[in-house]
């Protein structure tokens, strides 16, 4: 595979800042910054922003998608971010880089799903966080090749061929009015049949976050397997790709999704099982006699006969990027095989020394100090807990568009059911502080729950599709009251309490208690019902 043409354009580009002088179009001379904004159809009458090294400047496209900016005593880089509306009335933001500039002080920067994805994995963010931050030290002439080289590379294995096209700064002709557009903007057609404005976010979250483990290929690979398989008909959160699926009772198995195929592989096992998409319910999907709902974070949760649990995509993290204090909620059998809870606090220092105390689920006054641990890297970009327990613990981040990341963890990845054994999974969020819904809200649910039924054995309830409605609300106290669709049920809860990022449903008559630990960015929460919390549940908002 050679990609000889994008690297001496880009080489040819990094000669000229060279020429331009330090920071490239510097100096008293205005830096105008051009270029075509389209995700194959051009993106008109769109808001454009440009961010210098010095300088910055506001534009609005044209029909055709062309815009410029011009910058006065502006100092290459420049970061541009683009946000308007596709022709078929998606909103849709997206960004690119400028880094080099002529002897006139002239820069091109071209603004598709493409350079979203080249900018991801320059800056190693979520483009629009990195915008709002930007640190123009970050971007040399070097890294920008070696990032366009990289995205131009696996997309071409990902079966989108843009070889000999500089994604930045070539001529790009968008389609106008249904008139064809250049080859690149054919590219860019073929690109949206399977990312479209609603996935694209999840695939550059992904690049991102492989970016920020190293950015090794097979990171990318991972992160461009969406590229490949597409989404899910009717419901572009749910990406082709890797998953990690761990239940209820921490069972851990590696699968591959491919929804261009509609089958799933599950690694260890030949062949595949077919995937078939509910005929009522967007982003449902039935694998054998276990049925797959996903979120709009793009984490998706299992409901089988026997237990539930959650699919989470896989992405390589860092010990830096999970450093801090986390609050988990740990579910599933203990060493006798019966039901059991706990929460509380984990906090992971920058060397991997770790610290844990768990709360009095009675009251939550006190969190009691447990034995302290480490944690280490795993090659697969997951993390062991290391104890003297010797018990196989392990835990994966995964980071939503928003750039929450969620912990997911397991003490039982191969599937025990020994007595003596801990069979139990985890989930851990930093716990941002949960906001008070608005009156008049409504949202759409499936929920997930799993039961203690004569001691040790588990049941899982039917999953339930309903809605709820917010028909009273308290910002100031905390508290808001909700109406369920399919019963009137009216219920209310206190929010932040009794710990930041936790909801709280008081028991009264019919209505039983409930511990709600929201996953933030995920639009997913898991729950434990009543006061003698005998049942977990998993809450996952519908598109």
């Amino acid at each position: 595979m050679k990609l000889d043409v994008v690297t001496k354009t880009l080489a040819a580009a990094a000669a000229a800042l060279l020429v331009a002088g330090c920071g490239g179009g510097g100096g008293d001379a205005a830096l105008n910054v051009s270029g075509t904004a389209a995700t194959g159809a051009a993106l008109a009458n769109a808001d454009v922003r440009v961010k210098c090294a010095e300088g910055d400047g506001t534009a609005t496209t044209n029909a055709s998608g062309g815009y410029t900016v011009s910058v006065g005593n502006g100092k290459l880089p420049c970061l541009v971010q683009v946000s308007g509306t596709t022709a078929a009335g998606a909103s849709v933001t997206l960004h690119s880089i400028a880094d080099t500039a002529d002897a006139n002080g002239e820069a091109t920067a071209n603004v598709t799903p493409v350079t979203e994805m080249i900018v991801a994995y320059l800056l190693a963010a979520i483009p629009s966080q990195a915008f709002d931050a930007f640190d123009p030290q970050q971007v040399t002439p070097a890294a920008v090749t070696q990032a366009a080289t990289a995205i131009v590379t696996a997309l071409k294995d990902a079966g989108v061929d843009l070889t000999g096209i500089d994604p930045l700064k070539a001529d790009l002709v968008p389609a106008v009015n249904g008139s064809g557009g250049n080859a690149y903007d054919q590219l860019l057609d073929n690109l949206g049949k399977t990312v479209g404005p609603e996935s694209l976010p999840l695939v550059v979250n992904q690049i991102a976050t492989a970016a920020a483990a190293g950015g090794s290929a097979a990171g990318l690979t991972t992160a461009m397997a969406a590229v490949a398989g597409g989404s899910l008909e009717g419901c572009p959160v749910a990406l082709s790709g890797k998953y990690r699926a761990i239940d209820y009772n921490g069972a851990l198995q590696n699968i591959t999704l491919d929804f261009k195929a509609m089958t799933i592989a599950v690694e260890g096992e030949s062949g595949t099982l077919p995937v078939t998409r509910s005929s009522t319910q967007a982003c449902e999907v039935k694998v054998d006699t276990s049925t797959i709902v996903f979120g709009p974070g793009g984490v998706g949760a299992i409901h089988a006969a026997d237990v539930i649990g959650y699919l989470v995509p896989v992405q390589p993290h860092t010990l830096a990027s999970i450093a801090g204090a986390w609050t988990f909620l740990e579910s599933g059998l203990d060493e006798n095989n019966l039901i059991m809870h706990f929460m509380g606090k984990f906090t992971i220092a920058a060397d991997g020394k770790t610290s844990l105390c768990e709360y009095d689920l009675a009251n939550f006054s006190t969190c009691t100090p447990d034995v302290d641990e480490s944690v280490q890297a795993l090659a697969d970009g997951g993390f062991k807990v290391v104890n003297d327990d010797n018990m196989d613990t392990r835990f994966y981040g995964f980071r939503a568009p928003n750039g929450e990341i969620t912990l997911f963890g397991t003490n039982n990845p191969s599937n025990s059911w020994a007595l003596g054994d801990y069979k139990t999974h985890w989930v851990m969020t930093k716990a941002p502080k949960a906001a008070v819904p608005d009156v008049g809200h409504v949202q759409k649910f499936w929920q997930l729950r799993v039961s203690a039924f004569n001691g040790s054995d588990l049941v899982t309830a039917p999953l339930v599709s309903d809605s709820s409605t917010i028909t009273a609300s308290d910002a100031a106290a905390g508290t808001f009251t909700r109406q369920q669709a399919s019963n009137g049920q009216v219920d209310s809860w206190q929010v932040n309490h009794p710990v930041d990022g936790m909801r709280h449903r008081a028991g009264a008559g019919s209505v039983s208690e409930m511990h709600q630990l929201l996953l933030p960015g995920l639009g997913m929460s898991a729950f434990l019902v009543g006061s003698s919390a005998k049942s977990y549940g998993i809450l996952v908002t519908q598109p």
